[in-house]
């Protein structure tokens, strides 16, 4: 479950409306209760099934939108503001879901870098999360537009940003795609259009 507010604008609360540690507790059936958040409209409870912890894999087609995602842009602040708001930054989304190149009826993430003066940084990024283990399987299709210039997938084992350089410098893996596409001495990506 993802903060419903997380792609929106978050100084409307005095306080930290992240969200803060987590409290599980075991129900009585053996579920897994889980009160997060902190502010009003982004305090939750979960209620999950042990199975859940369990889970092995996990897949996103975007046929449910960007329910599963994390794209938020950090806004820049203005130069005064009140000490009770100095947790929250304005947010806005960043990548955005467009319709499949070649299959009508599907959608894409399109991760782009728009000229935006309001915002810290100018690429979008985007965060799914997935089961953790030792050890696993990632696929996913990635497609050059003509102009790419360059990114970054990175697998973590915590939430960043999608914007944060941490998400880089902290990875447990990152595949670097250089705007030439070539990976190694064998693989180049090649633009499509």
């Amino acid at each position: 479950m993802l903060d419903k507010l997380r792609d929106t604008l978050f100084v409307n609360h005095p306080g930290d409306n992240g969200l803060n540690e987590s409290k599980p507790v075991e129900t009585k059936e053996g579920n897994i209760l889980i009160a997060c958040g902190q502010a009003e409209g982004h305090r939750a409870f979960m209620l999950l099934g042990p199975d859940w912890i369990q889970m092995k894999e996990r897949s996103d087609n975007f046929s449910e939108g960007m329910k599963n995602w994390s794209r938020q842009k950090i806004m820049i602040r203005p130069a005064v503001y009140d000490r009770w708001y100095h947790h929250n930054y304005d947010r806005k989304p960043g990548a955005i879901l467009v319709p499949h190149p070649d299959m009508a009826n599907k959608q894409v993430l399109h991760v782009r870098r728009p000229a935006d003066t309001t915002v810290f940084s100018q690429r979008d990024g985007a965060v799914w999360n997935f089961p953790a283990g030792k050890t696993g399987v990632f696929e996913t299709r990635i497609r050059l537009n003509k102009g790419f210039q360059g990114s970054y997938i990175a697998l973590n084992d915590r939430w960043f940003q999608p914007i944060d350089n941490q998400g880089l410098t902290s990875a447990m893996f990152v595949l670097n795609i250089p705007g030439s596409g070539q990976l190694n001495e064998k693989i180049t990506l090649e633009n499509t259009s």
